[in-house]
Protein backbone atom coordinates (compact mmCIF):
# COMPACT_ATOMS: atom_id res chain seq x y z
CA UNK A 1 0.00 0.00 0.00
CA UNK A 2 1.35 3.41 -0.94
CA UNK A 3 -0.02 6.55 0.71
CA UNK A 4 0.52 9.97 -0.77
CA UNK A 5 0.09 13.19 1.18
CA UNK A 6 -2.69 15.43 -0.11
CA UNK A 7 -4.67 18.52 0.81
CA UNK A 8 -7.58 18.43 3.25
CA UNK A 9 -11.08 19.34 2.11
CA UNK A 10 -14.38 19.35 3.93
CA UNK A 11 -17.46 18.09 2.10
CA UNK A 12 -21.19 18.21 2.79
CA UNK A 13 -22.00 14.58 3.54
CA UNK A 14 -23.44 12.15 6.00
CA UNK A 15 -20.28 10.60 7.40
CA UNK A 16 -21.76 7.13 7.87
CA UNK A 17 -23.37 7.03 4.42
CA UNK A 18 -20.24 8.35 2.70
CA UNK A 19 -18.23 5.67 4.48
CA UNK A 20 -20.69 3.01 3.26
CA UNK A 21 -20.42 4.30 -0.32
CA UNK A 22 -16.63 4.27 -0.27
CA UNK A 23 -16.51 0.82 1.31
CA UNK A 24 -18.89 -0.50 -1.37
CA UNK A 25 -16.65 0.82 -4.15
CA UNK A 26 -13.50 -0.51 -2.50
CA UNK A 27 -15.01 -3.93 -1.81
CA UNK A 28 -16.25 -4.21 -5.42
CA UNK A 29 -12.82 -3.21 -6.74
CA UNK A 30 -11.11 -5.82 -4.57
CA UNK A 31 -13.75 -8.48 -5.24
CA UNK A 32 -13.42 -8.20 -9.01
CA UNK A 33 -9.63 -7.91 -9.08
CA UNK A 34 -7.35 -10.81 -9.76
CA UNK A 35 -4.27 -11.64 -7.74
CA UNK A 36 -1.55 -9.00 -8.31
CA UNK A 37 -4.04 -6.46 -9.74
CA UNK A 38 -3.91 -2.95 -8.38
CA UNK A 39 -6.72 -1.00 -6.74
CA UNK A 40 -6.10 2.74 -6.53
CA UNK A 41 -7.90 5.49 -4.61
CA UNK A 42 -7.37 9.00 -5.89
CA UNK A 43 -8.71 12.23 -4.39
CA UNK A 44 -8.89 15.47 -6.35
CA UNK A 45 -10.62 18.82 -6.43
CA UNK A 46 -12.41 19.83 -9.61
CA UNK A 47 -14.86 22.68 -10.20
CA UNK A 48 -15.48 23.18 -6.48
CA UNK A 49 -16.22 19.53 -5.81
CA UNK A 50 -14.24 16.79 -4.14
CA UNK A 51 -13.74 13.64 -6.21
CA UNK A 52 -12.89 10.26 -4.66
CA UNK A 53 -12.05 7.81 -7.43
CA UNK A 54 -11.59 4.05 -6.96
CA UNK A 55 -9.88 2.36 -9.91
CA UNK A 56 -9.42 -1.37 -10.45
CA UNK A 57 -7.95 -3.61 -13.14
CA UNK A 58 -10.86 -6.05 -13.09
CA UNK A 59 -13.04 -7.30 -15.96
CA UNK A 60 -14.65 -3.93 -16.62
CA UNK A 61 -18.25 -3.31 -17.64
CA UNK A 62 -19.50 -3.70 -21.19
CA UNK A 63 -21.43 -0.89 -22.92
CA UNK A 64 -24.45 -3.23 -22.96
CA UNK A 65 -24.33 -3.64 -19.15
CA UNK A 66 -23.78 0.04 -18.37
CA UNK A 67 -27.47 1.15 -18.54
CA UNK A 68 -28.36 -1.53 -15.95
CA UNK A 69 -25.45 -0.82 -13.62
CA UNK A 70 -27.43 1.14 -11.00
CA UNK A 71 -30.65 -0.86 -11.26
CA UNK A 72 -31.55 -2.69 -8.03
CA UNK A 73 -31.06 -6.47 -8.09
CA UNK A 74 -28.98 -6.42 -11.28
CA UNK A 75 -25.96 -8.65 -10.94
CA UNK A 76 -23.29 -9.16 -13.59
CA UNK A 77 -21.39 -11.86 -11.75
CA UNK A 78 -20.28 -14.87 -13.72
CA UNK A 79 -18.71 -18.16 -12.70
CA UNK A 80 -15.20 -16.77 -13.16
CA UNK A 81 -15.49 -14.49 -10.11
CA UNK A 82 -17.34 -16.80 -7.70
CA UNK A 83 -19.01 -13.95 -5.83
CA UNK A 84 -22.35 -13.63 -4.17
CA UNK A 85 -23.99 -10.25 -4.45
CA UNK A 86 -27.58 -9.08 -4.10
CA UNK A 87 -27.13 -6.39 -6.74
CA UNK A 88 -28.40 -3.50 -4.58
CA UNK A 89 -25.11 -1.94 -3.46
CA UNK A 90 -24.52 0.37 -6.40
CA UNK A 91 -28.18 1.41 -6.52
CA UNK A 92 -28.02 2.35 -2.83
CA UNK A 93 -24.68 4.10 -3.34
CA UNK A 94 -26.11 6.18 -6.17
CA UNK A 95 -29.14 7.17 -4.06
CA UNK A 96 -26.99 8.11 -1.05
CA UNK A 97 -24.81 10.29 -3.25
CA UNK A 98 -27.87 12.06 -4.67
CA UNK A 99 -29.25 12.68 -1.16
CA UNK A 100 -25.91 14.27 -0.17
CA UNK A 101 -25.97 16.59 -3.18
CA UNK A 102 -23.40 14.56 -5.06
CA UNK A 103 -23.24 11.91 -7.73
CA UNK A 104 -21.39 8.79 -8.76
CA UNK A 105 -19.60 8.55 -12.11
CA UNK A 106 -18.34 5.45 -13.90
CA UNK A 107 -15.68 4.98 -16.54
CA UNK A 108 -15.12 1.37 -17.56
CA UNK A 109 -13.63 -0.63 -20.39
CA UNK A 110 -14.08 -4.39 -20.73
CA UNK A 111 -10.91 -6.33 -19.82
CA UNK A 112 -9.17 -3.11 -18.70
CA UNK A 113 -10.96 -2.19 -15.47
CA UNK A 114 -13.23 0.44 -14.03
CA UNK A 115 -13.12 3.75 -12.20
CA UNK A 116 -16.01 4.68 -9.93
CA UNK A 117 -15.90 8.27 -8.70
CA UNK A 118 -17.85 9.80 -5.82
CA UNK A 119 -18.37 13.52 -6.45
CA UNK A 120 -19.38 15.73 -3.50
CA UNK A 121 -19.83 19.46 -2.91
CA UNK A 122 -17.37 21.22 -0.63
CA UNK A 123 -18.55 23.04 2.48
CA UNK A 124 -18.56 26.82 2.12
CA UNK A 125 -16.95 27.29 5.56
CA UNK A 126 -15.44 25.39 8.44
CA UNK A 127 -17.77 22.70 9.80
CA UNK A 128 -19.33 23.13 13.23
CA UNK A 129 -20.74 20.75 15.81
CA UNK A 130 -24.33 21.03 14.58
Amino acid sequence: MKLTECATWTVWADRQRLEQCLIKLLSNAIKYSRERDTVTVHCSLQQGRARLAVTDQGPGISPEQMPRLFQPFENFDDDQWETEDSGVGLAVTQRYMELMGGRIEVDSQPERGSTFTLVLPLTPAEPHDA
